[in-house]
């Protein structure tokens, strides 16, 4: 018995990390059974004004043939470096935003194969001001019941909450808009959007990246577009976040491999190989490209553009290695067979002349 709360202490030191939109549940196993919990939203953005209740509906599901009993803890979390993926902090004294928020049931045993909902209610404070993040855990109970389980992780929804009050800055601006290279053999381009959010309200900052063969954009002379944060993440205050975008839309184009419709990693990277799609051979890219990139975000009245330019090369030297020498080849037989009737020529002249 006195293993269980050293077990509880190891499951709560763990650094829960996952994506502010991808799902990526975190397993726990018991009896040598894997077992999952599925939850959701993954995340959600509320909005409400100071002296208000908002409320909102979480659900999680235990994917194992075990019952669980189930407790909910509460953190709060930041950015971790540029990926926008969330680090989560235990909660300390300072966090009182974090007692504003109540769950129903707070503990529950969740069944196999149900969905339990549980409503969250957030009581604003009226002296609330700003942006607050928070990290919904739903952490299985150790207990002499399910003393075989070993809890690995948790399953965390996140939750940021907006106030909507008077001293809201909102502003981004691009820190740094870069391609990974200067020079592309083929495609695909990859494009850093590196975006800094110099306000003190989380927002997200979406827009698309225009790709011309002129500098100016001028009508007309846009080739693609490519989408940018889609998914509208969020961007922290004080923080900085790259969202990557490619450029795919040529011939031809390295794309990840696979095999049965799964994709090929070697050491936890994608494995690329050249596709030769020959319908799309006039996507042939080649030569020097711009591209500019357009966000915009709302600053509470508006929406704000933030634009950057930058250039780039596309030049299959392979290729064009090739064709040459299938050119050079080509114009050397050409000469051999002219040279070869040339000489016959000659070899039938001088034969008349001894004959004639």
């Amino acid at each position: 018995m006195k293993r269980v709360p050293l077990l509880v202490e190891l499951s709560v030191a763990v650094v829960i990390i996952i994506s502010l939109f991808p799902l990526v549940p975190y397993r726990v196993s018991a009896a040598g059974e894997n077992v999952s919990l599925t939850t959701s939203p993954v995340s959600e953005v509320l909005n409400s004004k100071p002296g208000s209740v908002i409320t909102t509906t979480l659900h999680v599901q235990n994917n194992s043939s075990l019952p669980l009993p189930m407790s909910i803890k509460l953190y709060t979390f930041g950015a971790e470096g540029t990926s926008g993926r969330p680090s989560l902090t235990p909660a300390t004294s300072a966090d009182v935003f974090l007692n504003w928020a109540h769950f129903s049931p707070s503990s529950f045993v969740a069944q196999p194969d149900v969905a339990e909902a549980v409503l969250m209610t957030i009581d604003i404070p009226k002296t609330a001001s700003l942006g607050y993040n928070y990290g919904i855990a739903f952490e299985p109970v150790i207990s002499a019941a399910n003393s075989g389980v070993t809890v690995n992780g948790s399953n965390v929804i996140l939750i940021l909450l907006d106030t909507s009050s008077g001293n809201e800055v909102r502003s981004v601006q691009v820190a740094n808009f870069t391609a990974t290279k200067k020079l592309y053999e083929y495609l695909p381009v990859t494009f850093n959007v590196n975006v800094h959010n110099n306000g003190n309200i989380f927002l997200p900052a979406s827009g698309d990246i225009f790709v011309s063969k002129t500098a100016n954009f001028a009508p007309g002379s846009i080739i693609d577009t490519i989408a940018v944060n889609s998914a509208q993440g969020n961007i922290l205050p004080n923080t900085n976040r790259i969202f990557q975008e490619q450029w795919t839309n040529g011939f031809p184009v390295f794309l990840q491999k696979q095999i049965d419709g799964h994709d090929i990693t070697k050491n936890n990277k994608p494995v690329y190989q050249l596709n030769w799609n020959f319908s799309r051979v006039d996507k042939l890219r080649f030569g020097k490209y711009y591209a500019k990139l357009v966000l915009s975000y709302s600053n509470g009245e508006r929406q704000v553009p933030v634009t950057a330019v930058l250039s780039f090369w596309v030049i299959p030297w392979k290729l064009l290695l090739l064709i040459l020498l299938v050119l050079l080849i080509f114009i050397g037989l050409i000469i051999v067979v002219v040279l070869l009737i040339h000489r016959m020529r000659k070899l039938q002249r001088g034969s008349y002349r001894r004959h004639g």
